[in-house]
């Protein structure tokens, strides 16, 4: 369930990689939306433009290390590893309202869902055990043959 508590601890995470440049979003703790800070999105979109030139300079470093096999792969894969890490970020920044308009429709939804849904006590999902009763103990006769003797 989102709380008070989930909240308090997402606007953190949210302060935390606004300041190391990492998200371009701002937590409004008296709305409870997220925001995009134009500050922090040039911090962002700076933040993932160095990422890339850094790869596009692991690569051709690489490319110019073909004889020292060491470097090459240590280049190769650090070039690999940036590039996947701006992949995901880059629709994140490129689209940041758009992000921002979803994480608000999706804790809007959920904070109605839970004001509206009635729930039952944890005590009510417990399943109860029922004892096993053999037809000697139940009050239906067994069943008669239905064969006559011969």
């Amino acid at each position: 369930m989102l709380n008070g508590k989930v909240f308090k601890y997402f606007a953190r995470v949210i302060l935390f990689c606004g300041k190391a440049g990492s998200s371009p979003f701002v937590w409004d703790v008296k709305t409870g939306r997220l925001f995009v800070s134009r500050k922090l999105r040039n911090k962002t979109r700076s933040g993932i433009s160095v990422q890339v030139g850094y790869s596009i300079y692991c690569v051709i470093k690489a490319i110019l290390l073909t004889a020292n096999v060491g470097s090459f792969y240590f280049s190769i894969s650090l070039a690999y590893g940036i590039t996947i890490n701006s992949l995901l970020w880059i629709p994140l920044v490129v689209y940041e309202k758009d992000f921002a308009a979803f994480m608000n429709c999706s804790f809007r939804f959920v904070k109605e869902y839970q004001g509206n849904s009635l729930v039952a006590p944890a005590s009510s999902y417990i399943v109860q055990a029922k004892p096993h009763i053999t037809p000697a103990q139940s009050h239906i006769a067994p069943a008669q043959s239905q064969m006559a003797p011969a």
